[in-house]
């Protein structure tokens, strides 16, 4: 368990990473024909409720860059609490732990080099995703930032797509910037509208292990 939790943390904050975003966008439009429906890319993992399931079906698509590091069958994705994901209460395959295995058209590649450089801790769950215009992901409840550490890159068709976070009794939107790299505090209850007008491509991630990445955005407080 990592030490600070999402108090320690912003809702959203922008990092201060080196990333080749030319590079991230250029795999990204390589494997083009890898993307999956919502629940085939998310066999084997815990999602956070199958209404949110439903409603993403057909809004979200996505291709995993980092997959199960398991030989075994992958379950069908099923809903578990944030408490039993933290609490590692899951199959192993739900553990996004555990998701740390570069798939075979990955593996070895200058991006796998790169990202593997640019970030501290272990890459977890790291996918590509792209998110159609009028695309609603419901608010939902991810886990705390002492499980893992989420983090989202924006490569285009961001325009019009809001992420909205209740954070603390304020409720925060924000519009991101593409080719920047974030932070997101999915500790707390947040959503996603897409009311632009393009497809909305995106790499995302979690950072597991440590939280030095993170550093500059953590708030300094007495008891740290």
């Amino acid at each position: 368990m990592l030490k600070y939790n999402k108090r320690n943390y912003p809702a959203i904050a922008e990092l201060d990473i080196k990333l080749d975003y030319d590079l991230i966008e250029k795999f990204m439009l390589d494997n083009y024909d890898r993307w999956q429906d919502n629940m085939t890319a998310h066999k084997g993992l815990a999602i956070a409720s199958n209404q949110i399931a439903d409603q993403t079906y057909n809004a979200v698509q996505h291709f995993h860059l980092t997959e199960c590091n398991t030989n075994e069958p992958l379950e069908t994705a099923q809903a578990y609490s944030t408490k039993d994901k933290l609490k590692r209460k899951i199959p192993y395959s739900m553990d996004e732990h555990n998701w740390d295995e570069p798939v075979e058209f990955y593996k070895g590649t200058e991006l796998q080099t790169h990202l593997n450089s640019a970030f501290q801790g272990k890459l977890i769950r790291v996918r590509y995703s792209r998110m159609f215009p009028g695309g609603v992901v419901p608010r939902h409840i991810d886990y705390n930032t002492t499980y893992a550490m989420r983090f989202i890159i924006p490569i285009s068709g961001n325009q019009g797509v809001t992420n909205t976070f209740w954070y603390n009794g304020d409720e925060i939107k924000v519009e991101m910037k593409c080719k920047r790299c974030y932070f997101l505090n999915i500790g707390y209850p947040h959503s996603v509208v897409h009311a632009g007008m393009g497809i909305r491509h995106y790499l995302m991630g979690s950072v597991a292990g440590n939280q030095k990445d993170f550093e500059c955005i953590r708030f300094i407080t007495e008891n740290n």
